[in-house]
């Protein structure tokens, strides 16, 4: 897994004459230079995941009171505001939100942040997100005149990579065809600034992004990419290390995100319309884990063998599968 780390880099430079003419202006200008990591999205997704459309900035004081903020919504190499510097300052940033103009959310530094991103359901069923959601966070620190300053952005979204390989199933399979690929259980309220998973079942978005046809016509080489909103579940299934029982226990199952692939299959015995296979994703490290952590790169790799039936449970759902008649016996 990589991290993914963006940023913006604040400048301080003094202004000569600047007068006050509202609350939100100062006597000196911060300038704001965007930087982060560049991150490719290779296969069948038009999420700009790179790029930055819209800024808000705020600036709290030592008592949490909102001190300064702006909204940019044509985001150029170098964004200037106005404060007043040799202060202490705690900065936000929220990047591809929208303005967050509710004032009530922002006038203080405990509210914003209690303040969530909202995923709709008609992002995911239009072919995923086209726009990702990022966050920054500065804890206190004085500002002075000349200084360079950078906030680290996240997004609230981890990239998962899905390939699946079928080079070692069974002779006996004649047709293995992947139609469909989705993302299932997907939390909808996501904290700008904490760690953040769906609670209940109004949080939880039932289907995510679903990529079916040409959009898998790199799933068994390179991968296909799909953005996935925070769900940090946690340790549900404490000392588990076997993938067949990675499973969470009761209603909690409802909570946390798998991954589901449809496939057409045939073989000398059976044949089947739409084989499932299901599974729960996770940190990476361990299978008692639950989590999908914001800002993360995770690769899923799903390996076929056999007659890929081996397994019988909810992971690998054959109730439409038939068995082909072999033989017919005349009394």
């Amino acid at each position: 897994m990589k991290r993914l780390i963006l940023g913006i880099t604040l400048l301080c430079t003094a202004l000569a004459g600047c007068k006050k003419t509202s609350p939100m202006e100062g006597n000196s200008t911060i300038t704001f230079r965007l930087e982060y990591d560049s991150l490719t999205t290779r296969t069948g997704s038009e999420a700009k995941i790179d790029e930055i459309e819209d800024l808000n900035i705020f600036l709290y004081d030592t008592k949490g009171k909102l001190s300064f903020y702006k909204y940019i919504d044509n985001i150029e190499e170098v964004v200037e505001m106005e404060i007043y510097t040799d202060k202490e300052y705690s900065v936000y940033a929220l990047a591809n939100t929208g303005e967050i103009s509710d004032l009530s959310s922002i006038v203080d530094e405990e509210l914003i942040n209690k303040l969530n991103h909202k995923f709709e359901k008609k992002e995911f069923d239009s072919g995923g997100l086209k726009k990702i959601p990022m966050s920054g966070h500065l804890p206190l620190k004085r500002i002075s005149k000349g200084e360079t300053l950078t906030i680290p952005l996240t997004r609230l979204v981890s990239k998962f990579r899905v390939i699946i390989d079928n080079s070692s199933l069974s002779e006996d399979v004649s047709l293995f065809e992947i139609k469909e690929v989705a993302i299932k259980n997907v939390n909808s309220c996501v904290g700008y600034f904490r760690n953040s998973r769906g609670e209940t079942l109004e949080n939880i978005i039932p289907s995510g992004e679903v990529k079916k046809g040409e959009l898998l016509s790199s799933v068994t080489s390179t991968g296909v990419d799909f953005l996935i909103p925070e769900n940090m579940q946690g340790d549900l299934l404490p000392s588990n290390v076997d993938e067949t029982t990675h499973i969470p226990p009761g209603e909690l199952a409802d909570l946390a995100t798998y991954l589901q692939i449809t496939v057409g299959y045939k073989s000398k015995k059976h044949y089947d319309n739409d084989l499932i296979y299901r599974y729960y994703l996770h940190n990476g490290r361990r299978l008692d884990n639950f989590d999908i952590e914001r800002n993360y790169m995770y690769l899923c790799r799903t390996s076929f063998t056999g007659e890929g039936l081996e397994e019988n449970s909810w992971r690998i759902d054959k109730s439409s599968l038939k068995k082909y008649v072999t033989a017919i016996s005349i009394f």
